[in-house]
């Protein structure tokens, strides 16, 4: 069965070479007729209290940006420390509604994937679940304050604040083909500065990593293919508010061509596990062989359907 059109992205790139059968899991097994849809669902909804973090320092930047919802930095931690605590409330005594429902909220993956959650019902022992939970939740609060503090710092609230823009995205999931292949590319801002500039600005809520690069050069390429603008006029910002630094960079002509040839690669080593490539009708599932690692199994949203996690001790 076809699962709509094939598309790109670089996250399916990261998840793809991180491990096939994860990735199929992730964009393909809801079309197993071999495996339980409901659960799929499930599985494909998990969040973490890490990435949910950075959801809510990202929708605080993009109230920012439109002017919608200035405040206090200290009032915009507490209402954050309140989203957080209320997702393990929720993901803790509200289960059943999730396992009828997954769209009602999204689980955490600390909670599911807990022995005590999965071993007991009990009310009683679903609160220690809750106190056990608590140093994450400290330390993630804590990194979660410090980047909302360097958020009201860094260089683009500062330009936003102290000069004339023209917002052309916030947040806003965009496409650009690629021999015939659509590639979703999601700038955090991409705004216009009054001497003509554009600026794509990227929050990063974590530390730098190897492919942030390449992240940045794909969203100055989206920006040159979609509103066709030189390439010499945009620039991409990335704010580091964990660290509370700030890169700036930009492509060259010369650069397109190692994107597009990277894009090319990437879409072509998955569709070699295409039975269809035009229906986008994958292999079998054991054609999508695992790459374990102990910590990618670890935090894998699909572990306890994976054959991987069978072979391990339990």
């Amino acid at each position: 069965m076809p699962v709509g059109c094939f598309s790109w992205s670089k996250t399916r790139d990261e998840i793809f070479n991180a491990c096939p059968r994860q990735y199929y899991f992730q964009y393909y097994a809801m079309t197993d007729k071999n495996m339980d849809q409901l659960r799929i669902k499930r599985l494909k909804g998990l969040t973490n209290l890490h990435l949910l973090a950075g959801e809510v320092v990202h929708d605080i930047c993009g109230s920012i940006v439109t002017k919608k919802n200035i405040l206090d930095p200290i009032d915009l931690i507490a209402k954050s420390k309140h989203v957080l605590l209320e997702a393990i409330k929720k993901s803790i005594f509200k289960s059943h509604e999730w396992l009828v429902n997954p769209k009602a909220f999204s689980m955490l993956h600390e909670v599911y994937y807990d022995s005590d959650f999965r071993s007991s019902t009990d009310i009683t022992k679903r609160a220690y679940l809750f106190s056990k939970l608590s140093p994450a939740y400290n330390d993630i609060v804590d990194r979660m304050s410090t980047c909302i503090t360097n958020l009201f710092a860094s260089p683009t609230v500062k330009d936003l604040m102290t000069s004339n823009f023209e917002i052309l995205e916030v947040e806003q999931l965009g496409t650009m083909q690629f021999d015939g292949v659509p590639v979703y590319i999601k700038p955090d801002l991409l705004y216009r500065q009054s001497n003509g500039n554009f600026v794509i600005v990227d929050w990063k809520t974590g530390k730098r990593n190897a492919g942030d690069e390449i992240q940045f050069k794909l969203y100055a390429l989206y920006a040159h293919c979609r509103y066709n603008i030189p390439l010499e006029d945009i620039r991409v910002r990335a704010d580091y508010l964990l660290t509370n630094e700030s890169i700036v960079s930009s492509v060259i002509e010369e650069e397109v061509s190692y994107l597009n040839s990277w894009i090319s690669h990437s879409i072509t080593n998955m569709k070699d596990f295409l039975r269809d490539k035009d229906q986008n009708i994958p292999l079998p599932a054991e054609f999508f062989q695992t790459n374990p690692g102990y910590n990618k199994c670890q935090l894998c949203k699909f572990k306890e359907i994976c054959p991987e996690q069978k072979k391990r001790p339990a």
